[in-house]
């Protein structure tokens, strides 16, 4: 598990002021957060200032700095809207992944959260330094920012991973859909995530953006089943309706079905997190939904009682 721990100090949007803290105040938390789950192997604390209109240039290098010496990956929101570019341009004379060049933070450990909003030279320079961007296209269409250029951005060697931001719809396999679905529309053709330069089309791309490339853009040993990295996978009921015949034929077949028509609802059946089960047929084992329930209507209580 990965918890992401929002650094935000900018104070000049309706709204930001009761989210704003001072940047030592953030880091300090961050470092202390790091720390008490430095001895548990199933937890990474990475930094995340939020964007460059919610964080000042200090608050990112302070996060980036943090990364390194915890070793972990660090996340912003970059070049969401087409309203980022020109922020950017008055804010810092450059566009928004140029002004994290100038930082001198654009790195490896570097993950854009959308990536929109990239030129073309900003997308060859993200490969450059090995970063990484976090596609959230369900959130993406509810809140019209736009398409990103995915297949750009995997020709150039940028880690691409999926997520959901504003949990528009928190399903990975709806953003999967969605981000192919996207890519279709905007090139008129079928199969885009799954193509390759001057190769044969592989059909498991798509499905490594949700696995594998999530995976990396948090730092963690998951997204494949082999030895060393974590025992995290789904039970999918392979006599669904939903996966028929291709469940039957299996191979490239059945993987295509799990990426494009696969109904998660009833298909799925359970999910194992470090090898220990999770969730079986609906229900949450190791914490019931009467506790879970309770535990939310105590935070909207205490949040009530401090405003």
């Amino acid at each position: 598990m990965a918890l992401l721990r929002t650094i935000y100090d900018v104070r000049e949007k309706p709204g930001q002021a009761r989210m704003a803290q001072p940047i030592d105040e953030a880091i300090a938390e961050v470092r202390a957060l790091a720390a008490e789950y430095a001895h548990d192997p199933a937890v990474t604390v990475l930094p995340a200032p939020h964007s460059l209109h919610g964080a000042s240039r200090e608050a990112i290098e302070a996060a980036a700095t943090l990364a390194r010496e915890l070793e972990v990956p660090w996340h912003i929101h970059l070049a969401e809207q087409e309203g980022d570019v020109p922020f950017a341009r008055q804010r810092y004379g450059t566009t928004p992944l140029l002004a994290l060049e100038r930082f001198g933070v654009l790195d490896e450990r570097t993950v854009l959260v959308h990536g929109i909003w990239l030129s073309e030279e900003e997308r060859t320079l993200l490969g450059e330094r090995r970063g990484a961007v976090v596609s959230n296209p369900t959130t993406n269409m509810a809140l019209g920012d736009g398409i990103a250029d995915l297949p750009d951005l995997l020709r150039k060697g940028v880690t691409v991973g999926l997520g959901t931001d504003m949990n528009a719809k928190p399903n990975i396999f709806d953003e999967l859909r969605a981000a192919e679905a996207l890519q279709r529309v905007r090139r008129l053709r079928m199969g885009i995530l799954a193509e390759r330069e001057n190769q044969a089309p592989d059909p498991a791309r798509p499905f490594a953006l949700a696995t594998q490339g999530g995976a990396r853009s948090l730092g963690l040993e998951v997204g494949s089943l082999e030895p060393g990295r974590w025992a995290d996978f789904l039970a999918v009921d392979l006599r669904d309706p939903s996966l028929l015949p291709a469940s039957l034929r299996g191979g490239d077949s059945l993987l295509g079905v799990l990426s494009s028509g696969m109904v998660p609802e009833t298909a799925l059946r359970g999910s194992w997190v470090g090898g220990r089960r999770i969730l079986w047929e609906g229900d949450l084992h190791g914490l019931p939904w009467e506790e879970l329930a309770a535990r939310v209507r105590g935070c909207r209580a205490w949040r009530d009682e401090e405003a």
